[in-house]
């Protein structure tokens, strides 16, 4: 290191392979020993880790592999012991490279291939697919890398099966239709669904004429991800009965699929009757991976139904189940943590929320599950407005939308774009919103899934802003048929809500107050206090005369809003009406309404922007004229109730 002047790239690259290194041991380490010792570091360097039946195996050697374990201990020979029992042990870094340069390829083949036979007996899969790699024998390696791949994809170690057939040639991948299943399922699950495709044609063109149902069923299975739900719902209900009791993996994954597909379509109550399915046949035959993910849609399914305390419990047994020997969260998990943190956010428990959707978001990015990042992304920009931290939502969510974009996940990209539309809504960007509706299509007849669920309710939001509450009422009510007949209340509670904020600013004050009291004896059985708080603050002027559905729930709400006394009539004590914007600001009026906040004058703000004194203002008297005011002092005020500073 003295000699060198970029000691730190010399640390990086330093290894057993360093001319040093090799002159250091081969005189003053391994001439010392006995050929038996010095044919037994050679032959053992190629075991990461090892213990002495092991070195046995590898060596095929007389000598009990023990015995020379606790002299190499003894003299302290580069050995580190793994356990307080001492079984297992492996060789120092910088030792065991230099031990590695002394063998052939041949030897060390022959060697790595040993391991790989005694690891994979002795079940030790992982360690035994990597030595085979390592062997470079091929048709050994698929034999083993099938049940170890098998055993990852249970774990959810998507990106360590993917590394594994990397590794291997890609014809042999796709000559198995074992390996071309497994790597085409990965690369979808991991964001890569185009990539996917063709090892899903490989799959099937391994199917013989003479191939069994069960092996048509699973590989038809693959097809699921892909398909649109009507479709993916009539693959997986064929696939179903091909595999039957057979496989319980392509079972319980198929069954997931199907469960996706249904609610995808309106049917809630189908798809919490398959999710749970999926979730007894993976728990049962230890399919973590299925069981874990099953149960977190099946509490997305119930939160759907709006049995938001019935979600909790399911996703509370899933935390608890689904930890490590340290009692930490397992990357499959990462779902269930992500619907911990809605639920908290329907609570308003935002703190909770936020720990559970952080813990969620590393979980993700840990199982490379990239549905997993989006949707904890997305769930994470909602709770960091709400705690007022608007400027890292709206990163958060364009992080989503990059993420989306990127991974071939466009349908995420779009509902990530609703969020957006919607969080610069409530901060009274309503050019924001109105552009994003323009740019974006809305689905007929249905009602809105897990990636397009905020498009309607920021649609009739922007509509309530802009002055349109007969529009709004139009779009309600076709929404409230479908939520009714899906049975969706958790949607119907949103829906009520925007019906009676627009019978509010329509002045039909008896059917507002009926819609608001359907919407509370829906919503504070559960809990759902999130639902109210995310709408117009004029809310709060109608909720203490609908106080007597349930007055512990809209006091908790009104406390929220920020309204602390009214009356026996529900009057509010003061409570101000909250104007909208029938015109929206320009963009070059909002940089002067900026300016003027911060207590500017017009030949300054001219300078500002580069304009002429006459020119701002113009956009003032516009300012005032669209804010309904007549003072500087008045418009600021009623920006900051608009959100618009």
């Amino acid at each position: 290191m003295q000699s060198k002047q970029d000691v730190d790239s010399f640390v990086e690259a330093f290894s057993g392979s360093n001319r040093h290194i090799i002159d250091y041991l081969t005189e003053e380490v391994l001439a010392r020993q006995p050929e038996e010792m010095r044919d037994f570091l050679h032959q053992t360097s190629i075991l990461d880790r090892f213990c002495a039946p092991l070195c046995d195996a590898v060596r095929e050697a007389d000598v009990d592999s023990r015995t020379i374990l606790e002299h190499l201990e003894r003299q302290n020979l580069f050995l580190v012991s793994l356990d307080d029992q001492r079984e297992w042990y492996r060789y120092h870094r910088l030792f065991a490279d230099f031990l590695r340069t002394e063998l052939t390829t041949e030897q060390s083949a022959t060697l790595h291939l040993r391991a790989a036979h005694w690891l994979q007996a002795h079940d030790l899969l992982p360690e035994a697919a990597e030595h085979a790699l390592a062997s470079g024998d091929t048709s050994e390696a698929v034999h083993i890398i099938i049940p170890a791949a098998n055993q990852a994809l249970h774990n959810g170690e998507l990106v360590t099966i993917l590394d594994w057939l990397d590794a291997l040639p890609d014809e042999a991948v796709r000559a198995n239709g074992w390996l071309a299943s497994f790597k085409a399922w990965s690369l979808i699950a991991t964001g890569q669904a185009e990539s996917g495709v063709s090892y899903i044609q490989s799959a099937e063109a391994t199917l013989g004429p003479d191939a069994s149902p069960l092996d048509c069923g699973r590989v038809l299975s693959l097809r699921c991800p892909l398909a649109e739900p009507a479709d993916k719902i009539r693959i997986a209900q064929k696939a179903l009965v091909m595999i039957g009791d057979a496989d319980p993996l392509s079972r319980s994954n198929t069954l997931f699929m199907l469960g996706d597909a249904q609610d995808a379509v309106g049917d809630v109550t189908g798809a919490v009757e398959t999710f749970h399915e999926a979730y007894q046949v993976g728990h049962q035959h230890g399919f973590d991976i299925i069981a874990a993910a099953a149960l977190g849609h099946l509490a997305i399914s119930l939160n759907e139904q709006g049995k938001r305390r019935e979600a909790l419990a399911v996703c509370q047994r899933g935390s608890a189940q689904y930890v490590g020997s340290q009692g930490r969260p397992l990357p499959i998990a990462g779902l269930i943590h992500i619907v911990l943190g809605e639920l908290a956010y329907e609570a308003n428990d935002l703190d909770q929320a936020h720990h559970y959707i952080q813990t969620a978001l590393e979980l993700g990015k840990q199982s490379a599950v990239m549905i997993a990042v989006l949707y904890a992304t997305e769930a994470l920009a909602q709770v960091q407005y709400a705690l007022g931290n608007s400027e890292k939502a709206l990163a958060a969510i364009q992080e989503a939308q990059r993420l989306a974009y990127q991974s071939g996940e466009y349908m995420w990209a779009d509902a990530d774009a609703a969020l957006e539309a919607d969080l610069r809504l409530r901060q009274g960007d309503i050019l924001s919103a109105q552009r994003w509706v323009e740019s974006t299509t809305f689905p007929t007849g249905k009602l809105p899934n897990l990636t397009d669920r905020f498009k309607f309710p920021t649609y009739a939001r922007l509509l309530l802003a802009q002055g349109r509450p007969e529009e709004a009422r139009a779009l309600l009510a076709q929404r409230e048929g479908l939520a009714k007949k899906d049975r969706r209340h958790r949607q119907l509670i949103t829906i009520h809500i925007q019906q009676a904020l627009a019978e509010h600013k329509l002045g039909s004050e008896t059917k507002a107050l009926a819609y608001l009291e359907r919407a509370l004896c829906l919503a504070a059985p559960e809990g759902y206090i999130r639902a109210f708080l995310d709408e117009d603050p004029a809310l709060a002027q109608l909720l203490p005369h609908a106080r007597h559905v349930a007055p512990e729930f809209v006091d908790k709400m009104l406390t929220a809003f920020g309204v602390s006394e009214y009356g026996s009539t529900g009057e509010t004590r003061p409570y101000p009406h909250t104007p909208t914007l029938i015109e929206p600001l320009s963009a070059r009026e909002l940089q002067v309404l900026r300016l003027l906040a911060a207590d500017l004058s017009a030949p300054e703000i001219a300078e500002e922007l580069v304009v002429a004194v006459s020119t701002v203002r113009s956009h003032i008297k516009h300012i005032y004229g669209k804010l309904d005011a007549h003072s500087r002092y008045e418009a600021v005020e009623r920006a900051k109730i608009l959100g618009l500073l």
